[in-house]
């Protein structure tokens, strides 16, 4: 494939000029008067443009090849022959003839015209007045229409079309091209992101820009197969493409950390290796883009040709892509490449792809064998190459060691804003707490979970059941009867006419509809044939751009969690530097420990003769007051106490992380403690991303932030919470305890994914507006559990019939009787929110519930009971309930409020556990018999427990409940064993 690269390279300045322009196509949707409904205006160059940027209208009118070099000659077959104004107005035209006109044609097709599906314009809900976005999830949120930004969008793109003339008479190399290209999409990204390809409800979920991204993944790849193949008309040929996938198990690599510095750099390094091959794949040899990544992966879609299929035989396109990589992780990591079995036009297998096993991680053995010719200990932190000699104690190759440096290095500089310190971040406790979460994306970027929302409104549309039932008996009787389309009324007069006019019998539109989709695959394999048309009828599309949104909306999901975490965890205003009074030996840009009569605390050693404590101000001034018989002065602020207790003494220095961590490394005397003007968040951010976040947090704050987080999955995933289960846990630990075992613990909570489980309704109630601007359905299920499912548009007068579906009974469930809103999906009938049955009679409804976990690192060991058996649940006997329903959260809250400080004190609490426990292990209260027996117990133990405030009757029957449970001893321990709530002030509850 080498000679097809070098032709790729060659062309590459002819490649991306033609990809700006497909950046462009859409431009005129980016203007009021198309959200105002004025008609054809979005294939006009935008009204404004004309009058007022002479030089941007130019430059749109430009014919492409004026932007390359003088004498510069493209293949015929793709001669860059076209202007961006052709591809504004010539985008929904499919008679138009030009080369590079009739790929953007089929891309644009490909990136936004599945999105509608096969329904008359009639079928949609038009919004007047205000105009909102949704999120693939249902969450609408009112959009501002363009006009305040154009002016700073259109001078934007006026001086960079000013940057890109100069191409005609300088060469680009590869970074002016990243560095322009970049700029450029990230600023369509700003100003695209937020605001609608289309108006209608419910197909208002897909924004500009993922419209247009996917218009451009699929355009650049139609344009390389051109070069490389040879231009066909991909209208009449309907290219396909496949997925080229690039991974390794970034888990693994994460979890070898021996140091929270180390667990940050490499994860800054897997973002920048991946960069690197982006460059390559997108840049240097214009051959795919971007579609998915996280830090096991990054895919990308490429054209369907055979050069592709092939790569695995030609070491030279593997080698490329792995010296890419091999820049940034210095041949650590051998990569996995790998390209999807099987083509397609809108590429429906990117979920199964993204899914795929994690392959063991293996080093380049030829490399690493020439550093072990002798026979040395291994680093701590790549575990693949000898610890190096030049670096003292520390235990690190020097690789590692200049990779976790230049992390300590970029500290110094940021940190004012920053810390990497996990004894900045420990709590006045010493306590930390690791934060993971995650979403079950599978079922969603396959598409399946997409296939539950409904696409018609209820206006002119007959039942999905009539749909089902005219379409029973022609699809079995054939091929014995060719039965026409026009013979099934109810379903052709729903349908687009334009679609319909390429068939002439159902068996084609089936064909059309269902063969050559997903509806074909093994997914969808327990519906019938009148069942899998009627959903492709009746169904969201699950298109490549409304795919591409679920994972972009997750990622920002989680990304707005770590941008906001200040909102719980308040900034620090300073911290402290020693200066000592001569300078000893240390290495500098480190970190040691620091020891004056017994008291422990980390400084880090910058390239002055100055120390900076990298610790928690108010957690050491609480260890000196501890550790000090005089507490008089306990009014005193912590910088104040701190400096007046190390001024004039002599401390310690200790290499915490070294192999002779006893041993002092020498001793500083002094002279001064200042104070630094500081504002950085005591939280360690490790993985933002689509399906997964982590955060390390001090522990006080754990529990508000998992409520933050708690109270954003309601409110932007209420509609959809049956269906997009979040996995939550919080592992405590005290600050020095390994990040490995911390990260180990944490994963071993997200392996636990959600399982179907089945929650009888016992009542509904209809509640009116509330602050969100919704009108809820309230669902109350046997569980005690109480969903507000929302039932109408952000602007609470739309009632929704498309998002809030449920799974009714069994997948074999007939169809429900009296639900005029039903339709079966891929894995049974669903049931809209506003039919749903309770009482006796109540409905049984299919629900992947969301957890949360927790678990206190005594000691590193610990880690090994986060373990589930088939069932979801902790193998553990003592901790059986483990994880809780994440709707309980709240309830560890309100339990906590009534056996708590100035309800019981800490002592009387102990006494009541203490007794509670010892009888649960002496009465097996697993055997129902024992149950009402250990209940009175439990409730003779509490009522005469010594209360300083006595509970109401229904709080008291509460914690009795959770007494017999065993739920009480885990909100216990959390809040008194774990936070130590009562021993110091509680923390303010805050919110995301």
């Amino acid at each position: 494939m080498s000679k097809d690269l070098n032709i790729l390279a060659e062309n590459r300045d002819a490649l991306l000029l033609a990809e700006v322009a497909a950046w462009l196509h859409m431009i005129a949707k980016y203007q009021d008067s198309f959200l105002d409904g004025v008609k054809d205006v979005d294939i006009k160059i935008p009204e404004d443009i004309t009058p007022n940027y002479l030089e941007l209208e130019k430059s749109l009118r430009k014919n492409m090849k004026s932007f390359l070099k003088e004498g510069f000659k493209l293949p015929t077959d793709v001669d860059l022959d076209f202007t961006i104004c052709d591809f504004i107005e010539n985008h929904r035209n499919r008679d138009s003839q030009g080369i590079w006109v009739r790929c953007l044609i089929d891309a644009h097709g490909r990136g936004s015209g599945t999105k509608k599906g096969v329904l008359k314009d009639q079928c949609y809900f038009k919004q007047d007045g205000n105009i909102y976005l949704s999120s693939p999830f249902a969450d609408d949120k009112l959009i501002k229409k363009p006009s305040s930004k154009k002016s700073q969008f259109y001078s934007f793109l006026t001086d960079e079309f000013k940057l890109l003339s100069s191409l005609s008479s300088n060469n680009w190399d590869l970074n002016d091209w990243d560095k322009w290209r970049t700029q450029f999409i990230d600023t369509l990204h700003l100003h695209f992101c937020s605001s609608v390809s289309d108006d209608r409800i419910p197909i208002n979920d897909v924004s500009l820009w993922d419209q247009t991204v996917s218009s451009v993944a699929f355009f650049k790849c139609e344009i390389a197969e051109a070069l490389l193949c040879g231009w066909k008309d991909p209208i009449q040929n309907k290219p396909k493409f496949r997925i080229l996938r690039i991974a390794f198990d970034g888990d693994e690599v994460i979890a070898k950390s021996s140091l929270i510095g180390d667990v940050l750099s490499k994860r800054d390094a897997i973002k920048n290796g991946f960069e690197e091959i982006k460059k390559l794949l997108e840049i240097d040899y214009p051959l795919g883009f971007e579609v998915y990544r996280d830090h096991n992966q990054i895919l990308f879609l490429v054209p369907h040709i055979d050069k592709i299929l092939d790569f695995k035989k030609d070491d030279e396109f593997l080698k490329l892509i792995q010296k890419q990589f091999d820049v940034i992780f210095k041949k650590d990591i051998q990569l996995d490449i790998s390209v999807s079995h099987s083509a397609s036009r809108n590429v429906y297998f990117l979920g199964s792809m993204i899914d795929s096993t994690k392959k063991p991680l293996m080093p380049s053995i030829s490399e690493i064998t020439n550093f072990w010719a002798a026979s040395e200990e291994k680093c701590t932190s790549c575990q693949i190459r000898p610890q190096s000699l030049f670096f003292g104690n520390r235990q690190l190759c020097e690789i590692c060691f200049e990779r976790i440096k230049g992390r300590s290095k970029k500290w110094i500089q940021d940190r004012v804003n920053d810390t990497i310190w996990i004894d900045e971040i420990a709590d006045i406790n010493g306590k930390i707490s690791l934060i993971v979460a995650s979403f079950d994306l599978k079922d969603w970027l396959n598409g399946k979970m997409i296939s539950t929302y409904r696409n018609p409104t209820n206006e002119k549309v007959p039942y999905f059941s009539e749909i089902l039932m005219e379409l029973d008996s022609p699809l079995k009787n054939y091929p014995k009867i060719r039965t026409q389309l026009g013979q099934v009324t109810k379903t052709k007069n729903i349908l687009d006419k334009k679609i319909l006019s390429g068939f002439k019998y159902l068996h084609e539109f089936y064909d059309f509809l269902v063969e050559s989709e997903d509806l074909a695959e093994e997914t969808y394999s327990s519906l019938q044939k009148n069942e899998k048309l009627a959903l492709a009828i009746w169904r969201k599309t699950p298109s490549f751009a409304r795919i591409y949104r679920v994972w972009e909306t997750t990622f920002k999901f989680w990304d707005t969690i770590k941008e906001n975490l200040n909102v719980i965890v308040k900034p620090v205003p300073l911290r402290l530097i020693i200066k000592p009074e001569t300078e000893i030996c240390l290495p500098e840009n480190s970190s040691y420990k620091a020891v004056l009569d017994d008291i422990s605390f980390t400084i880090f050693h910058t390239e002055g003769n100055e120390y900076i404590i990298i610790e928690n101000l108010e957690r050491l001034a609480k260890k000196i007051f501890d550790n000090q018989k005089d507490k008089s002065k306990k009014a005193i602020d912590a910088s104040s106490k701190i400096r007046a207790y190390l001024i004039g003494k002599k401390i310690e220095i200790y290499d915490p992380d070294g192999k002779k961590r006893d041993k002092p490394l020498g001793s500083l005397q002094v002279l001064d403690v200042i104070s630094e003007d500081a504002n950085y968040v005591p939280v360690i951010p490790i993985l933002a991303e689509p399906s997964i976040f982590m955060a390390i947090v001090p522990a006080d704050k754990a529990l508000n932030i998992s409520k933050a987080i708690k109270k954003k999955y309601e409110e932007e995933m209420g509609k959809v919470r049956n269906r997009l289960p979040l996995t939550l846990g919080m592992v405590f630990a005290k600050s020095h305890t390994p990040i490995s075992s911390l990260m180990d613990a944490g994963r071993r909570m997200l392996k636990n994914t959600s399982t179907e489980d089945e929650w009888k309704v016992k009542s509904v109630k209809d509640e009116e507006l509330c602050d969100s601007g919704h009108k809820f359905r309230t669902l109350e299920f046997d569980n005690g559990i109480e969903w507000k499912v929302p039932v109408t548009m952000r602007d609470g007068q739309t009632k929704d019939i498309w998002y809030p579906y449920f799974y009714i009974g069994d997948k074999e469930k007939e169809m429900p009787e009296n639900r005029e809103k039903s339709f079966k999906g891929p894995d049974g009938w669903l049931v809209h929110a506003s039919e749903i049955k309770d009482g006796k009679d109540g409905d049984i409804l299919r629900i992947l519930p969301s957890t949360f976990d927790f678990e206190f690192l005594d000691s590193s060991s610990r880690r090994f009971e986060v373990y589930y058996d088939d069932d979801g649940k902790r193998r553990d006997k003592t901790k059986s309930l483990r994880p809780y329903l994440l709707e309980e959260l709240d309830e560890f809250e309100k339990i906590w409020s009534i056996v708590g400080p100035k309800k019981l004190n800490r002592s009387q609490l102990k006494n009541v556990m203490y007794l509670l426990e010892t009888k649960r292990e002496e009465w097996p209260v697993e055997d129902e018999e024992n149950v009402p027996v250990f209940r009175n117990y439990a409730s003779d133990v509490l009522k005469n427990a010594n209360w300083q405030t006595k509970p109401e009757k229904e709080d008291f029957d509460k914690i009795v409940d959770s007494a017999v449970t065993g739920k009480l001893k885990d909100v216990v321990e959390i809040y008194m064993d774990i936070l130590k709530v009562g021993e110091n002030e509680k923390n303010d509850n805050g919110g995301i």
